[in-house]
C-alpha cells in the first residue's frame, strides 16, 4: 500500500481543522435564534449576571402577554425603568434581546432558540428581564379601630292613650313608639236645678190666708142646709 505524500497528509490535516471549526460554528447563533433581533446562548440562565446583562431583575415591572405558549410581547415599561435585555429559556439554550434591536414598543413574538433538525420554536420553560430604575416601593397602612364602651340611661315614659317603649343597650339605643287611637266619651248630662224663689221676692198682703179655709167650709154647711128645707116645705103643704 503507498503511503501519501506529506503535502497530501497536511491537506488532510486542514481539512479535518475546518471541519471541527465548522462544528463548533454550528453551537447556537444569531442565525438559530429564529429571530434577528436576538442572539442564541448554549445552557442555561437565571439571573441578570449570567445572561451578561447589567443592572437587576425587573420581570415584574413590565407588562407582557404570552401567546401559545411559545411567544412573548412586551406591551410597555414604566416610566423611570430602562431595560437592559430580555431572556427567553427554551429547549437546551436562551435568547437574549437587547433593548436597542427591539426599537419601539411594544415588543411582540419574543420567543426562544430553535430546536431539532426542523428549527421548531420551544415553549417558553421561563424568561426574566433585565434593567435599572426605580423599583417597587410597598407602603402597608394599618386601620385603628377604637371601640366605645360608654353607657348610656334612658328613661321610658308611658302616657294614657298611647305608649313609647325605649331600650338601651351598651353603644345601641332602640326606640319603639306604639300609635294609638284617642278614645271619645261622650259628655254626661247633669240636671239644672230650678231656681226657689225667696218669701222676701213675693208681694206682701199684709196678713195671713188661714181663715179662707174655715170660711168655706161655713158656706157649705149653710148651702147644704137650705138645700134640705127647700126640698122639704112643698110636701108639708099638701
Amino acid at each position: 500500500m503507498r503511503l501519501p505524500s506529506p503535502s497530501r497528509l497536511l491537506a488532510l490535516t486542514l481539512l479535518l481543522c475546518l471541519g471541527l471549526a465548522g462544528t463548533a460554528a454550528a453551537q447556537p447563533t444569531a442565525t438559530s435564534a429564529g429571530d434577528p433581533r436576538a442572539t442564541a446562548h448554549p445552557g442555561n440562565a437565571t439571573t441578570c449576571a449570567q445572561a451578561g446583562l447589567p443592572g437587576q431583575l425587573i420581570t415584574d415591572r413590565l407588562t407582557v402577554n404570552i401567546s401559545g405558549g411559545s411567544h412573548l410581547t412586551v406591551t410597555s415599561v414604566p416610566l423611570g425603568v430602562t431595560v437592559t435585555g430580555i431572556v427567553l429559556k427554551g429547549g437546551d439554550n436562551h435568547n437574549v434581546y437587547l433593548p436597542g434591536a427591539l426599537g419601539l414598543l411594544p415588543w411582540p413574538g419574543l420567543h426562544s432558540p430553535l430546536v431539532g433538525k426542523k428549527g421548531n420554536i420551544p415553549d417558553i420553560s421561563h424568561w426574566f428581564a433585565c434593567g435599572t430604575g426605580q423599583t417597587t416601593t410597598k407602603t402597608t397602612t394599618k386601620a385603628t379601630t377604637t371601640k366605645s364602651n360608654a353607657k348610656s340611661t334612658t328613661a321610658t315614659t308611658t302616657t294614657t292613650g298611647g305608649a313609647t317603649t325605649s331600650t338601651t343597650s351598651r353603644g345601641t339605643t332602640t326606640t319603639t313608639t306604639l300609635a294609638t287611637t284617642p278614645r271619645t266619651t261622650a259628655p254626661t248630662s247633669t240636671p239644672v236645678p230650678m231656681p226657689v224663689a225667696h218669701d222676701d221676692e213675693l208681694a206682701s198682703t199684709g196678713f195671713g190666708n188661714g181663715w179662707l179655709f174655715g170660711l168655706g167650709a161655713v158656706l157649705l154647711l149653710a148651702g147644704g142646709g137650705a138645700l134640705a128645707l127647700a126640698r122639704r116645705r112643698p110636701r108639708t103643704g099638701r
